[in-house]
């Protein structure tokens, strides 16, 4: 990852995967001084995700979550699919605009391509504080997290659930991983293997950016 100006302040965050139990989940430090886009990069990679996806960030409301969040701004990247902006673009804001008290949480979403949604995932990000780093923080720290994140290009939520099934013998013939031909791509996959923190590699979030740029534009 290439250098950046180091930052005295580190923020700390729990990323979940939603809708998924037994939790998937990461907890990442980031520079105070990180954009949006940096933290999207930050949370793909702890995943061993593609950061150059469209995505957005949501808040949630404030106190206990009874329903749906009512969001209040959108920050993200364009969907050239859907012909949307957000409110503001993810390069633009940085995070300590935004998350400001421990507790603070928003939603994050991997946003599907037109007729692909082989990696759209929504998760939980919750603030869990900030604190001072001498002689600073100038790259992202993975803390630890838990579990095997969904492989990619395995269909979403309900691709993953058919292959967690494949892989504990349950699948029947009416689900598609039954089929050889697709199940051995991923036969490796193994979905409880113990998580290790030191293998995640931080990517240079600025490079991620031009290559976003380059293929969808603004």
């Amino acid at each position: 990852m290439t250098s950046r100006r180091a930052s005295r302040t580190a923020l700390r965050f729990k990323i979940r995967i939603l809708a998924i139990r037994p939790p998937i989940w990461r907890r990442i430090e980031v520079p105070g001084n990180f954009t949006f886009w940096d933290f999207h990069c930050a949370i793909e990679n702890a995943f061993e995700w593609e950061d150059h996806r469209a995505h957005e960030f949501r808040p949630w409301p404030r106190g206990r979550y009874t329903g749906p969040p009512r969001y209040l701004e959108v920050i993200g990247s364009s969907d050239y699919d859907r012909d949307t902006t957000p409110d503001h673009y993810s390069w633009q804001v940085r995070l300590a605009k935004r998350f400001e008290t421990p507790r603070d949480r928003w939603l994050y979403a991997r946003l599907p391509g037109m007729g692909d949604f082989s990696n759209d995932w929504e998760h939980e990000v919750v603030f869990e504080g900030a604190e001072k780093r001498s002689p600073g923080i100038s790259e992202p720290v993975c803390l630890g997290g838990r579990r095997a994140a969904p492989p990619r290009d395995c269909c979403g939520l309900r691709g993953y659930d058919e292959l967690v099934r494949a892989r504990s013998g349950e699948a029947d013939e009416s689900e598609r991983w039954f089929d050889p031909e697709f199940y051995e791509e991923y036969q490796d996959f193994d979905p409880d293997f113990f998580f290790d923190r030191e293998a995640v590699f931080f990517s240079d979030p600025k490079r991620s950016l031009e290559i976003w740029r380059d293929y969808a534009g603004p």
